[in-house]
């Protein structure tokens, strides 16, 4: 791994943070996902509370990646936005599908 990350590690960030998101179909691993929140007011706090530990924090802000050894803390923050923003976009992709599949089912089963 580590020749990777020497050799290809720099091309990768540099292109998850130029293309401002992730390959389509790279996944993560499932500590990094939490369950659905079903009170929103509850996980804006929640957020809020980890945004001010974040901005407060300032020792290194993740371990080394296998990929990116120790990211600059700005080249750290913009790949969790990256990574936020997929995380995101892939739920609310995959909710509309099944939304989608239902509604085509519904209106194969009326007819």
């Amino acid at each position: 791994m580590a020749i990777i990350r020497l050799t290809l590690g720099p091309r990768i960030l540099r292109q998850f943070l130029g293309n401002r998101r992730l390959p389509v179909g790279m996944g993560t691993t499932d500590a990094t996902v939490d369950p659905p929140e079903s009170n929103a007011n509850v996980a804006v706090a929640a957020f809020a509370a980890m945004v001010a530990q974040f901005n407060s924090h300032t020792g290194p802000l993740m371990r080394p990646s296998p990929l990116f050894n120790r990211p600059e803390r700005e080249q750290t923050l913009d790949l969790q936005i990256v990574h936020c923003t997929t995380l995101v976009t892939s739920s609310r992709t995959r909710e509309l599908l099944r939304t989608q599949q239902r509604t085509s089912r519904n209106d194969i089963q009326s007819t």
